[in-house]
């Protein structure tokens, strides 16, 4: 039961990636098309899927990109990438509310601890 449960959960969380930071702007409210048309990777950051915790939850991890669009990488690592998100998402930016929403509680855990308190978790 927890593995039919987990591949739910992670086909979800594919779906909510997909529409909240990947794809581009569809018809619809103008808020809607500026949220859906957010890039992360532009910024050198994003959700990843990094597959099962040893408990069989799923391990989804904000992290800088190594190799971003731009060619060159913006954070020299992931706390630089996680302090961007939290700074972005403390001035009110719903997409990176959202982002930090999305990560599984021990990434957040270790994003509070470094960043302190983070909006919309």
């Amino acid at each position: 039961m927890t593995a039919i449960f987990g591949a739910r959960a992670r086909a979800h969380l594919y779906a909510t990636l997909a529409q909240l930071l990947q794809l581009p702007g569809k018809p619809g409210k103008a808020s809607d098309n500026a949220q859906s048309s957010f890039d992360a990777q532009a910024e050198g950051w994003d959700v990843c899927d990094c597959g099962l915790r040893d408990v069989g939850a799923p391990r989804v991890e904000l992290q800088r990109l190594d190799s971003p669009p731009c060619g060159t990488p913006l954070f020299r690592s992931d706390e630089d990438a996680w302090q961007h998100v939290v700074r972005q998402a403390r001035a009110g930016s719903i997409p990176h509310r959202r982002a930090l929403q999305m990560v599984d509680p021990v990434e957040r855990l270790a994003i509070e601890v470094k960043c302190g308190w983070c909006p919309g978790l």
